[in-house]
């Protein structure tokens, strides 16, 4: 548990030691009776506060959840009885909340978001975005701030990264990349240029994508769609320029790369 100052400046002076205090530009040290002295008075004002688990003092306005419901609450106000126990007043609807003497304060857990920045509980039911089990609805049995341990329609445990997980029955392109709204994309039977807007119909990956042109939506297949950019006659030239460029006379392999790439492109009429 981290101590406060005035509890490290007591361990210090009881130590043979001397104690050094940084000073901007110069570092004194201090006997442990000079040490004490200090520790003495900033205990004389210091008012005792309930501690949260890492030794911190509570604070007012701060996150906690409830002792009895586990809901987080908000602090309004602290008060410390003669006998050691406390009570907060709570923000909003919440009430109090009462501790016993020494008695640490919990702070709430953080969220598990999935990969929309929507909320992972125990009982959800998620889709995998990668892996065997992609695009399988999965039930949620546990989760913590790194991932969330599904089971499949198999019966099978497997852990995901929460990232990986969305609530909503993901979308894939030709190469297997989860479409999302706002994506760049592009036909691959066009070569064109699009945003993706709207998902038509998630079950049948049906893709609302507006022309980077004049702005003119149209519903795409998921499957002819990509978010890498495909070859063209454009980017064919630039790479053979840089392959002349080079001295290294080894270019016999990416001569026949290059003659697929244009097999690729004729065939595909762009």
């Amino acid at each position: 548990m981290e101590k406060l100052l005035h509890e490290r400046l007591q361990q210090y002076s009881t130590d043979d030691s001397s104690f050094g205090i940084l000073d901007g530009t110069r570092i004194s040290a201090l006997y442990a009776s000079e040490t004490k002295a200090i520790a003495d008075e900033i205990e004389h004002y210091y008012i005792p506060r309930p501690r949260f688990e890492d030794g911190k003092p509570v604070q007012f306005g701060d996150d906690i959840e409830h002792p009895d419901t586990g809901d987080k609450c908000v602090i309004q106000s602290i008060n410390i009885f003669n006998d050691g126990k406390y009570c907060f007043a709570l923000q909003g609807t919440a009430g109090s909340a009462h501790y016993m003497k020494d008695e640490f304060v919990k702070r709430p857990a953080p969220k598990v978001l999935d990969a929309d920045g929507v909320e992972i509980k125990v009982g959800d039911t998620v889709y995998p975005t990668y892996g065997i089990y992609q695009g399988i609805l999965s039930n949620v049995l546990d989760a913590d701030d790194e991932a969330a341990i599904l089971i499949d329609v198999g019966n099978s445990f497997e852990k995901y990264a929460r990232t990986a997980l969305t609530h909503e029955l993901p979308v894939f392109d030709a190469n297997g990349e989860r479409i999302c709204k706002g994506d760049t994309v592009w036909d691959l039977d066009s070569g064109e240029r699009l945003h993706v807007e709207e998902f038509v119909n998630r079950e049948c990956g049906l893709v609302q994508c507006s022309n980077e042109e004049d702005g003119d939506c149209e519903d795409h297949d998921a499957r002819r769609l990509t978010h890498r950019e495909p070859d063209s006659l454009e980017k064919l030239r630039d790479d053979l320029y840089t392959l002349a460029a080079r001295d290294d006379g080894d270019i016999e392999v990416e001569i026949v790369i290059f003659a697929d790439r244009l097999t690729a492109l004729i065939e595909r009429g762009a």
